[in-house]
């Protein structure tokens, strides 16, 4: 039976940081399978922003697996995109790797407010540094079709392109 309220913590980041690096592939198919059994519902305040700031390091991937670790960490907070703060997401963003920093856009679309698109005219904007923007893929930025402030994301999307 599963233990209710938050359950992975700090620590509990840290050794799995520790098995996803390990030469040994066994480690990194054990850290894997760990953080695939982890859900944002097993995370308090200080266990999401240590997924996140996981999510900005580089893992060795497992050969034959399409899966990376540190878009899985931040896949996580996908179903409470509000559990971290923008201004973490932004700068776990300059230092993350392509497909994390793919998964930290969309993780400040599904915001779907106003700190979410500030954050994302910061990452992708105008102004932001075209060397880390990712490949562009379609369903990035699909959660803004809704956003209260179309002129903005309009914005936004014409800064894209």
């Amino acid at each position: 039976m599963r233990q209710p309220g938050p359950t992975v913590g700090l620590d509990d980041v840290a050794e799995l940081r520790a098995l996803l690096r390990r030469r040994d592939r066994a480690a990194r198919q054990i850290g894997l399978a760990l953080l695939r059994s982890w859900s944002v519902d097993d995370l308090d305040d200080v266990g999401a922003r240590a997924v996140l700031e996981a999510a900005g390091g580089s893992y060795p991937t497992l050969s034959g697996s399409l899966e990376h670790p540190a878009e899985l960490l931040v896949r996580m907070l996908w179903d409470a995109p509000t559990s971290v703060p923008v201004a973490d997401v932004a700068r776990v963003y300059v230092v993350a790797g392509e497909r994390a920093r793919r998964a930290l856009i969309h993780l400040l679309a599904l915001r779907r407010d106003a700190e979410g698109l500030t954050g994302l005219e910061f990452v992708v904007g105008a102004e932001a540094p075209s060397e880390l923007l990712p490949v562009p893929t379609t369903p990035l930025l699909d959660p803004l079709v809704d956003h209260p402030e179309p002129e903005r994301v309009t914005e936004l999307l014409l800064a894209v392109l």
